[in-house]
């Protein structure tokens, strides 16, 4: 019988059972190798954006959510593939953009800001494999993470929060605009390592606007201390074997923390992503600009949009306000 990843949150915060955790790690670990060794670093990457993505899916918005997502995900994959070019994939950029704020306001989920990640990782996969077999990785990998989260039972883990149609709005451009900045980030450095910044950023889609503030800079230092970790592995001359073996551990605790208020799997994560990638000073560097450029990112938008939308509001007539927060 599967554990309750609800039991014991009474006295103790929250963490998946081990049970849980090591479903989640097997199930990752049987598609991201055969990924990572029979098609390479672009297979791998579609194949983590499946997972994610299959595995959010089930936890936020439950099998349906899954079953509409995933094939939808796989669609725009597949034409990904075949309409090579920037202005494409700016176009389906876009449409999921659009896609966070509906989906929040009309059924409270975040599955879609989930689907912005996947698209993410798959656009980097096509920097280093632009074949079919990304669709295949990103299937498999999907498959994987909807089944082991439906068999632990962590159906509907996260609570739909329906927002208004003014915050719905908000979120999008929250997003929409980050995501230009990111992208125009990425163009201007040139390498695959910018792709952090957007994959950073695009996970703070999940949070609520008004939430922001002390949420990134919980992350921000979560993270930055994830790397000074990873920094101290390489500064030891630790052997590659022993790194991925802690990156391998670290990745297990943070998905075990994954649902923790505090941000032990921020923390966790950024360790495991610099271990696994055979980390040095540079890529280190690289992670702690990223989370920087991040942090200071979101609090613009957020500031930025809070005195936007304050003069939209005070503008509205009384009854135009009580419907937009209803």
């Amino acid at each position: 019988m599967a554990d309750d990843p609800q039991k014991g949150k009474g006295a103790a915060a929250p963490v998946l059972p081990w049970p849980t955790t090591l479903t989640l790690v097997g199930a990752a670990m049987v598609v991201l190798l055969p990924s990572l060794l029979l098609i390479g670093q672009g297979g791998a990457f579609a194949a983590v954006g499946g997972f994610v993505l299959g595995a959010f899916a089930i936890i936020s918005g439950g099998m349906g959510m899954a079953l509409r997502a995933g094939p939808a995900m796989l669609a725009v994959i597949l034409c990904l593939i075949a309409i090579p070019g920037y202005a494409f994939a700016t176009l389906v950029g876009l449409l999921l953009v659009i896609g966070t704020g509906f989906e929040a306001h009309r059924y409270g989920t975040r599955v879609v800001v989930f689907a912005i990640f996947t698209y993410l990782t798959v656009r980097l996969g096509l920097l280093q494999d632009g074949s079919w077999n990304l669709a295949l990785t990103y299937a498999a990998g999907f498959i994987a993470g909807a089944a082991a989260t439906h068999w632990r039972r962590l159906t509907g883990m996260f609570p739909k929060v329906k927002i208004s149609r003014a915050e719905a709005v908000a979120l999008a451009v929250f997003i929409g605009i980050g995501l230009l900045i990111t992208d125009a980030l990425m163009a201007w450095l040139q390498t695959p390592r910018s792709y952090w910044i957007a994959l950073l950023f695009t996970m703070r889609g999940i949070m609520p606007l008004q939430a922001q503030r002390a949420a990134v800079l919980t992350f921000g230092k979560a993270a930055s201390i994830g790397v000074v970790i990873a920094v101290l592995a390489e500064v030891l001359g630790l052997p590659t074997e022993v790194r991925l073996i802690l990156a391998l551990i670290f990745a297990t605790l943070g998905i075990r923390y994954v649902v923790h208020p505090r941000p032990f799997a921020s923390m966790l994560f950024s360790a495991a992503v610099l271990l696994c990638s055979t980390a040095t000073l540079q890529d280190a560097i690289y992670r702690a600009q990223a989370i920087v450029i991040v942090v200071l990112l979101v609090l613009f938008l957020v500031a930025a949009l809070d005195w936007v939308f304050a003069r939209i509001v005070d503008r509205l007539p009384d009854d135009a306000e009580d419907g937009a927060g209803a």
